[in-house]
Protein backbone atom coordinates (compact mmCIF):
# COMPACT_ATOMS: atom_id res chain seq x y z
CA UNK A 1 0.00 0.00 0.00
CA UNK A 2 0.86 3.60 -0.42
CA UNK A 3 2.08 5.40 3.10
CA UNK A 4 2.13 8.85 3.26
CA UNK A 5 5.82 10.06 5.03
CA UNK A 6 5.40 12.71 8.30
CA UNK A 7 6.98 15.54 6.54
CA UNK A 8 10.44 15.60 8.44
CA UNK A 9 11.40 18.76 6.47
CA UNK A 10 10.06 21.22 8.56
CA UNK A 11 12.54 21.53 11.02
CA UNK A 12 15.11 20.79 9.17
CA UNK A 13 13.99 23.35 6.51
CA UNK A 14 15.97 26.43 8.77
CA UNK A 15 13.81 29.23 7.22
CA UNK A 16 11.41 31.30 9.16
CA UNK A 17 7.87 30.52 7.45
CA UNK A 18 4.42 31.90 8.00
CA UNK A 19 1.59 29.70 9.34
CA UNK A 20 -0.06 27.90 6.69
CA UNK A 21 2.78 28.20 3.89
CA UNK A 22 4.24 25.47 2.10
CA UNK A 23 8.38 24.60 2.50
CA UNK A 24 10.10 24.30 -1.19
CA UNK A 25 10.59 20.29 -0.28
CA UNK A 26 6.83 20.46 0.46
CA UNK A 27 5.90 21.53 -3.17
CA UNK A 28 8.29 19.32 -5.14
CA UNK A 29 6.74 16.08 -2.98
CA UNK A 30 3.71 17.73 -3.78
CA UNK A 31 4.28 18.06 -7.50
CA UNK A 32 5.36 14.54 -7.47
CA UNK A 33 2.50 13.22 -6.29
CA UNK A 34 -0.14 14.77 -8.52
CA UNK A 35 -1.97 12.45 -10.29
CA UNK A 36 -2.01 12.93 -14.09
CA UNK A 37 -5.19 10.77 -14.96
CA UNK A 38 -7.25 11.87 -11.83
CA UNK A 39 -6.41 15.10 -11.73
CA UNK A 40 -5.94 15.59 -15.98
CA UNK A 41 -2.61 17.43 -15.61
CA UNK A 42 -0.70 16.39 -18.39
CA UNK A 43 2.85 14.96 -17.49
CA UNK A 44 4.27 17.23 -19.43
CA UNK A 45 3.06 20.26 -17.46
CA UNK A 46 4.36 18.17 -13.98
CA UNK A 47 7.67 18.24 -15.99
CA UNK A 48 7.99 21.38 -16.63
CA UNK A 49 7.33 22.36 -12.96
CA UNK A 50 9.84 20.26 -11.88
CA UNK A 51 12.19 21.82 -14.42
CA UNK A 52 10.86 25.53 -12.83
CA UNK A 53 11.99 24.13 -9.56
CA UNK A 54 15.67 23.14 -10.49
CA UNK A 55 15.91 26.43 -12.23
CA UNK A 56 15.20 28.26 -9.09
CA UNK A 57 18.69 27.27 -7.40
CA UNK A 58 18.34 30.25 -4.54
CA UNK A 59 15.20 28.28 -3.34
CA UNK A 60 15.83 24.75 -4.36
CA UNK A 61 18.82 24.47 -2.95
CA UNK A 62 20.95 20.57 -1.99
CA UNK A 63 19.27 20.48 1.46
CA UNK A 64 15.65 21.17 0.20
CA UNK A 65 16.29 18.75 -2.67
CA UNK A 66 17.65 16.03 -0.24
CA UNK A 67 14.58 16.49 1.90
CA UNK A 68 12.15 15.92 -0.74
CA UNK A 69 13.96 13.10 -2.40
CA UNK A 70 14.06 11.09 0.99
CA UNK A 71 10.34 11.88 1.59
CA UNK A 72 9.83 10.58 -1.95
CA UNK A 73 11.99 7.50 -1.54
CA UNK A 74 9.58 6.52 0.45
CA UNK A 75 6.70 6.10 -1.77
CA UNK A 76 5.23 2.64 -2.84
CA UNK A 77 5.05 2.76 -6.22
CA UNK A 78 8.07 5.71 -6.51
CA UNK A 79 6.47 8.49 -8.47
CA UNK A 80 6.86 8.43 -12.20
CA UNK A 81 8.98 11.80 -12.33
CA UNK A 82 11.02 10.20 -9.53
CA UNK A 83 14.31 9.59 -11.04
CA UNK A 84 14.07 11.86 -13.61
CA UNK A 85 14.57 14.61 -10.41
CA UNK A 86 16.96 12.32 -9.22
CA UNK A 87 19.06 12.18 -12.11
CA UNK A 88 18.74 16.16 -12.74
CA UNK A 89 19.50 16.62 -8.94
CA UNK A 90 23.42 14.86 -9.28
CA UNK A 91 23.42 16.54 -12.91
CA UNK A 92 22.89 20.29 -10.94
CA UNK A 93 24.64 19.28 -7.28
CA UNK A 94 27.53 16.90 -8.25
CA UNK A 95 28.09 17.45 -4.60
CA UNK A 96 25.13 15.46 -3.64
CA UNK A 97 26.15 12.11 -5.58
CA UNK A 98 26.94 10.69 -2.30
CA UNK A 99 23.75 11.31 -1.00
CA UNK A 100 22.02 9.96 -4.10
CA UNK A 101 24.42 6.79 -3.79
CA UNK A 102 23.08 5.73 -0.68
CA UNK A 103 19.11 6.56 -2.06
CA UNK A 104 19.97 4.44 -5.00
CA UNK A 105 20.68 1.24 -2.27
CA UNK A 106 17.07 2.02 -0.90
CA UNK A 107 15.74 1.44 -4.50
CA UNK A 108 17.38 -1.67 -4.48
CA UNK A 109 15.78 -2.54 -1.53
CA UNK A 110 12.79 -1.69 -2.69
CA UNK A 111 13.28 -4.48 -6.11
CA UNK A 112 13.50 -0.90 -8.66
CA UNK A 113 13.75 -3.41 -11.32
CA UNK A 114 10.40 -4.01 -11.45
CA UNK A 115 9.38 -1.08 -12.40
CA UNK A 116 10.45 -0.64 -16.05
CA UNK A 117 10.70 3.16 -16.38
CA UNK A 118 12.22 3.52 -12.30
CA UNK A 119 14.65 1.41 -13.61
CA UNK A 120 15.99 2.58 -16.87
CA UNK A 121 16.12 5.89 -14.95
CA UNK A 122 18.15 3.87 -11.85
CA UNK A 123 20.41 2.86 -14.44
CA UNK A 124 21.48 6.02 -16.14
CA UNK A 125 21.56 7.40 -12.44
CA UNK A 126 24.27 4.92 -11.71
CA UNK A 127 26.23 5.58 -14.76
CA UNK A 128 26.30 9.31 -13.46
CA UNK A 129 27.33 8.84 -9.82
CA UNK A 130 29.83 6.14 -10.75
CA UNK A 131 32.43 5.39 -9.56
CA UNK A 132 30.73 6.15 -6.24
CA UNK A 133 28.19 3.79 -7.56
CA UNK A 134 30.45 1.30 -7.56
CA UNK A 135 30.84 -0.40 -4.54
Amino acid sequence: GSRSPASAGHAAQGNARTAGAMSASDLLVGIHLVDEQRCGVPLKKLIECTNLCFQMKEIFTPKVLSIAIQNLVQYTPLPKLFMRTVIQTTNIYPQLKGFVVDVMGKLVGKKIWEDTRQWQGFLMCAKATAPKSCP
